[in-house]
C-alpha cells in the first residue's frame, strides 16, 4: 500500500493560494509567523502563504492548519510503520522503520505544499518547486510519484 500524501494542486492564477482557492490566504514572511508554526516551523522559510481569518471560519487558523498537517504526517509515517512491521522479512518499498531521512523529506514535502511559498509584493502563489516531491520521492525510494503533474 503505497503512503498517502497530503497535496494540494498549486495552480497559476492571481492571488496567495491554499488548496487551489484564491482569496483564501495571505502572504506573509514565515518569520512572522514562526511562532504559530509549532510543527512546519523549521520547514518553511521566506515569504508563505497562510490562512486569512475569516468571520465565517474563526476556527481556521494558521495554528489549526499546522495541527493538522502534524497530525497527517504522524498519522501517515505510523500507518506506514504498521504496514513495515506486520509484513515479511522481504517487504521492499518504503522504509520508514529504518530511514529517519524518509519521513523528515515527507515531512518538508507535506509542509512545503501546505505553506506554499509566495511572492509577497504580488500576493501570489510561487509556482511548485519539484525539489521538494522529488525529495522525498529519491529518499523514500518511490519510483512512480510524478511530481511534475502537481504544478
Amino acid at each position: 500500500m503505497k503512503l498517502l500524501l497530503f497535496c494540494v494542486l498549486i495552480a497559476a492564477g492571481l492571488g496567495c493560494k491554499l488548496r487551489n482557492y484564491v482569496n483564501t490566504a495571505k502572504c506573509i514572511s514565515s518569520s512572522e509567523v514562526i511562532t504559530q508554526l509549532s510543527f512546519c516551523g523549521s520547514d518553511v522559510s521566506g515569504d508563505i502563504c497562510v490562512p486569512l481569518e475569516h468571520p465565517l471560519w474563526p476556527e481556521w487558523t494558521i495554528e489549526k492548519m499546522d495541527f493538522e498537517v502534524h497530525k497527517f504526517v504522524a498519522l501517515g509515517a505510523e500507518g506506514r510503520i504498521k504496514d513495515e512491521l506486520s509484513t515479511s522479512p522481504t517487504f521492499t518499498g518504503l522504509q520508514f522503520t529504518s530511514n529517519y531521512k524518509c519521513i523528515r523529506e515527507y515531512r518538508k514535502f507535506a509542509c512545503t505544499i501546505n505553506f506554499p511559498p509566495c511572492d509577497k509584493q504580488e500576493d501570489s502563489t510561487l509556482d511548485f518547486d519539484e525539489s521538494y516531491c522529488s525529495g522525498f520521492a529519491s529518499e523514500c525510494g518511490i519510483s512512480d510519484l510524478n511530481c511534475a503533474q502537481l504544478q
